[in-house]
Protein backbone atom coordinates (compact mmCIF):
# COMPACT_ATOMS: atom_id res chain seq x y z
CA UNK A 1 0.00 0.00 0.00
CA UNK A 2 0.95 3.62 -0.10
CA UNK A 3 0.45 6.48 2.28
CA UNK A 4 0.06 10.23 2.07
CA UNK A 5 1.05 13.17 4.20
CA UNK A 6 -2.59 13.36 5.16
CA UNK A 7 -2.45 9.82 6.49
CA UNK A 8 0.12 10.70 9.14
CA UNK A 9 -2.21 13.22 10.71
CA UNK A 10 -5.24 11.00 11.25
CA UNK A 11 -6.31 9.60 14.62
CA UNK A 12 -9.43 8.33 16.33
CA UNK A 13 -10.95 8.56 19.79
CA UNK A 14 -13.43 6.43 21.63
CA UNK A 15 -17.02 6.68 20.48
CA UNK A 16 -19.39 9.28 21.81
CA UNK A 17 -23.10 8.89 22.40
CA UNK A 18 -24.23 12.00 20.55
CA UNK A 19 -23.36 13.75 17.31
CA UNK A 20 -21.98 17.26 17.39
CA UNK A 21 -18.99 19.47 16.66
CA UNK A 22 -15.69 18.72 18.37
CA UNK A 23 -15.36 18.15 21.24
CA UNK A 24 -19.04 17.43 21.92
CA UNK A 25 -19.76 14.25 20.04
CA UNK A 26 -17.49 13.63 17.05
CA UNK A 27 -15.37 10.52 17.25
CA UNK A 28 -12.90 10.62 14.32
CA UNK A 29 -10.23 13.30 14.38
CA UNK A 30 -7.32 14.60 12.34
CA UNK A 31 -4.32 16.35 13.87
CA UNK A 32 -1.24 18.14 12.57
CA UNK A 33 1.71 16.28 14.13
CA UNK A 34 4.50 17.98 12.16
CA UNK A 35 5.55 19.56 15.46
CA UNK A 36 5.29 16.75 18.01
CA UNK A 37 5.69 19.15 20.90
CA UNK A 38 2.59 21.05 19.80
CA UNK A 39 0.01 18.72 18.25
CA UNK A 40 -2.72 20.75 16.58
CA UNK A 41 -6.36 19.70 16.06
CA UNK A 42 -7.54 20.09 12.44
CA UNK A 43 -10.95 18.52 11.90
CA UNK A 44 -13.38 15.86 13.10
CA UNK A 45 -16.34 13.82 11.90
CA UNK A 46 -19.14 11.95 13.60
CA UNK A 47 -18.94 8.27 12.66
CA UNK A 48 -21.00 6.69 15.44
CA UNK A 49 -18.40 4.49 17.13
CA UNK A 50 -14.83 3.91 15.89
CA UNK A 51 -12.95 0.75 16.90
CA UNK A 52 -10.15 0.60 14.31
CA UNK A 53 -8.39 2.79 11.72
CA UNK A 54 -6.28 1.95 8.64
CA UNK A 55 -5.07 4.22 5.85
CA UNK A 56 -4.42 3.54 2.16
CA UNK A 57 -3.43 6.50 0.00
CA UNK A 58 -5.91 9.28 0.69
CA UNK A 59 -8.60 7.10 2.28
CA UNK A 60 -9.10 6.06 5.90
CA UNK A 61 -10.95 2.82 6.59
CA UNK A 62 -12.75 2.70 9.93
CA UNK A 63 -14.19 -0.28 11.80
CA UNK A 64 -17.39 0.95 13.40
CA UNK A 65 -20.12 -0.19 15.76
CA UNK A 66 -22.91 1.10 13.49
CA UNK A 67 -25.29 -1.65 12.33
CA UNK A 68 -25.07 -2.39 8.58
CA UNK A 69 -22.31 0.23 8.28
CA UNK A 70 -19.41 -1.51 10.03
CA UNK A 71 -16.87 -0.21 7.50
CA UNK A 72 -16.79 3.56 7.03
CA UNK A 73 -14.56 5.22 4.44
CA UNK A 74 -13.29 8.79 4.77
CA UNK A 75 -11.39 10.92 2.24
CA UNK A 76 -8.41 12.42 4.11
CA UNK A 77 -6.80 14.21 1.15
CA UNK A 78 -7.34 17.45 3.07
CA UNK A 79 -7.11 16.52 6.78
CA UNK A 80 -8.45 19.95 7.72
CA UNK A 81 -11.65 19.17 5.78
CA UNK A 82 -12.22 15.41 5.79
CA UNK A 83 -15.17 14.05 3.83
CA UNK A 84 -17.15 10.85 4.37
CA UNK A 85 -17.19 8.68 1.22
CA UNK A 86 -19.74 6.17 2.45
CA UNK A 87 -20.15 2.91 4.34
CA UNK A 88 -20.21 -0.83 3.73
CA UNK A 89 -21.96 -3.55 5.72
CA UNK A 90 -19.55 -5.77 7.58
CA UNK A 91 -21.55 -7.70 10.12
CA UNK A 92 -25.17 -6.56 9.89
CA UNK A 93 -25.66 -6.17 13.66
CA UNK A 94 -22.18 -7.24 14.79
CA UNK A 95 -19.55 -4.60 15.54
CA UNK A 96 -16.59 -4.08 13.30
CA UNK A 97 -13.51 -4.56 15.48
CA UNK A 98 -10.47 -3.53 13.41
CA UNK A 99 -9.22 -2.91 9.88
CA UNK A 100 -6.07 -3.64 7.90
CA UNK A 101 -5.14 -2.62 4.34
CA UNK A 102 -3.04 -4.30 1.67
CA UNK A 103 -2.36 -2.97 -1.85
CA UNK A 104 -5.70 -4.29 -3.12
CA UNK A 105 -7.68 -5.48 -0.10
CA UNK A 106 -9.26 -4.03 3.03
CA UNK A 107 -9.80 -6.47 5.88
CA UNK A 108 -12.55 -5.81 8.42
CA UNK A 109 -12.60 -7.84 11.62
CA UNK A 110 -16.13 -8.66 12.78
CA UNK A 111 -17.46 -9.61 16.19
CA UNK A 112 -18.87 -13.07 16.86
CA UNK A 113 -22.65 -13.37 17.07
CA UNK A 114 -24.41 -14.82 20.08
CA UNK A 115 -25.20 -18.02 18.18
CA UNK A 116 -22.79 -18.03 15.24
CA UNK A 117 -19.24 -17.37 14.12
CA UNK A 118 -17.08 -14.31 13.91
CA UNK A 119 -15.49 -13.43 10.60
CA UNK A 120 -13.12 -11.27 8.65
CA UNK A 121 -14.67 -9.56 5.65
CA UNK A 122 -12.44 -8.73 2.68
CA UNK A 123 -13.21 -5.82 0.35
CA UNK A 124 -11.67 -5.00 -3.03
CA UNK A 125 -9.79 -1.65 -3.05
CA UNK A 126 -7.52 -1.81 -6.07
CA UNK A 127 -8.45 1.83 -6.50
CA UNK A 128 -8.12 3.69 -3.17
CA UNK A 129 -11.43 5.00 -1.92
CA UNK A 130 -14.73 3.19 -1.59
CA UNK A 131 -14.45 -0.59 -2.01
CA UNK A 132 -15.73 -1.94 -5.30
CA UNK A 133 -19.46 -2.59 -5.45
CA UNK A 134 -18.92 -4.99 -8.36
CA UNK A 135 -16.23 -7.29 -6.95
CA UNK A 136 -16.61 -9.06 -3.58
CA UNK A 137 -16.82 -8.71 -0.66
CA UNK A 138 -15.74 -12.12 0.62
CA UNK A 139 -15.86 -13.64 4.10
CA UNK A 140 -13.41 -15.77 6.05
CA UNK A 141 -14.96 -17.46 9.09
CA UNK A 142 -12.73 -17.12 12.15
CA UNK A 143 -15.11 -18.91 14.56
CA UNK A 144 -14.36 -16.50 17.41
CA UNK A 145 -14.56 -12.73 17.03
CA UNK A 146 -11.79 -11.32 14.86
CA UNK A 147 -10.48 -9.13 17.67
CA UNK A 148 -7.67 -7.59 15.59
CA UNK A 149 -6.51 -8.12 12.01
CA UNK A 150 -3.29 -7.39 10.12
CA UNK A 151 -1.82 -8.18 6.70
CA UNK A 152 1.57 -8.28 5.01
CA UNK A 153 2.55 -5.60 2.44
CA UNK A 154 1.60 -7.82 -0.49
CA UNK A 155 -1.85 -8.70 0.91
CA UNK A 156 -0.94 -12.35 0.53
CA UNK A 157 -1.67 -13.22 4.17
CA UNK A 158 -4.11 -12.11 6.82
CA UNK A 159 -3.12 -12.43 10.47
CA UNK A 160 -6.13 -12.68 12.78
CA UNK A 161 -6.24 -12.44 16.56
CA UNK A 162 -9.36 -14.39 17.57
CA UNK A 163 -11.09 -14.71 20.94
CA UNK A 164 -11.49 -18.44 20.23
CA UNK A 165 -8.62 -19.63 22.44
CA UNK A 166 -7.74 -22.82 20.56
CA UNK A 167 -7.14 -20.75 17.41
CA UNK A 168 -6.15 -17.46 19.00
CA UNK A 169 -3.79 -16.70 16.13
CA UNK A 170 -4.87 -17.57 12.59
CA UNK A 171 -2.72 -17.17 9.47
CA UNK A 172 -4.91 -17.04 6.39
CA UNK A 173 -3.99 -17.01 2.70
CA UNK A 174 -6.07 -14.22 1.17
CA UNK A 175 -4.71 -14.24 -2.37
CA UNK A 176 -7.14 -14.69 -4.01
CA UNK A 177 -9.56 -13.22 -1.50
CA UNK A 178 -12.41 -15.25 -2.95
CA UNK A 179 -10.86 -18.45 -1.58
CA UNK A 180 -9.42 -17.30 1.74
CA UNK A 181 -7.90 -20.38 3.37
CA UNK A 182 -6.57 -21.07 6.86
CA UNK A 183 -2.87 -22.02 6.60
CA UNK A 184 -1.97 -22.33 10.27
CA UNK A 185 -3.34 -21.56 13.72
CA UNK A 186 -1.74 -21.22 17.13
CA UNK A 187 -3.01 -22.01 20.61
CA UNK A 188 -1.17 -19.93 23.24
CA UNK A 189 0.96 -21.92 25.64
CA UNK A 190 0.80 -22.18 28.60
CA UNK A 191 -2.97 -22.45 28.89
CA UNK A 192 -3.21 -19.46 31.24
CA UNK A 193 -1.77 -17.07 28.62
CA UNK A 194 -5.01 -15.10 28.46
CA UNK A 195 -7.20 -13.98 25.57
CA UNK A 196 -6.03 -12.50 22.27
CA UNK A 197 -5.81 -8.71 22.36
CA UNK A 198 -3.69 -7.40 19.50
CA UNK A 199 -1.58 -8.31 16.49
CA UNK A 200 1.03 -6.46 14.42
CA UNK A 201 3.14 -7.43 11.41
CA UNK A 202 6.52 -5.67 11.00
CA UNK A 203 7.37 -5.79 7.26
CA UNK A 204 11.03 -4.80 7.65
CA UNK A 205 11.91 -7.78 9.83
CA UNK A 206 9.00 -9.98 8.67
CA UNK A 207 8.03 -10.68 12.24
CA UNK A 208 4.56 -11.11 13.66
CA UNK A 209 3.81 -9.79 17.14
CA UNK A 210 0.81 -11.36 18.84
CA UNK A 211 -0.34 -10.13 22.26
CA UNK A 212 -2.70 -11.73 24.73
CA UNK A 213 -3.92 -10.27 28.00
CA UNK A 214 -0.85 -11.79 29.71
CA UNK A 215 1.88 -12.45 27.15
CA UNK A 216 3.58 -11.28 23.95
CA UNK A 217 4.46 -13.88 21.30
CA UNK A 218 6.83 -13.21 18.38
CA UNK A 219 6.78 -15.36 15.24
CA UNK A 220 9.15 -15.68 12.28
CA UNK A 221 7.99 -16.98 8.87
CA UNK A 222 8.14 -20.71 8.30
CA UNK A 223 10.85 -22.11 6.06
CA UNK A 224 9.99 -22.74 2.44
CA UNK A 225 8.52 -20.79 -0.44
CA UNK A 226 5.55 -18.48 -0.15
CA UNK A 227 2.10 -19.99 -0.64
CA UNK A 228 1.12 -17.01 -2.77
CA UNK A 229 1.65 -16.60 -6.51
Amino acid sequence: GSSSSAASSVASSAASSSAGPYPNGNDFFSFDISNTSQIRYLHSLYIGGVKGVSVFGTAAYLATTVDNSELAVVNITHPEAMVSLGVKAGGSTQDGTSTAVGPSTVLLGVQKTAVGNGRTRLFDVRNPGMPSSVVGPWDYTSSGSSVRVATDPTACYAFIASDWFTQSLQVVKINPASTATLLQSYTPSPADSGNAKSIFHAPGSDRLFFATSKRLFIFAPAAGSSACP
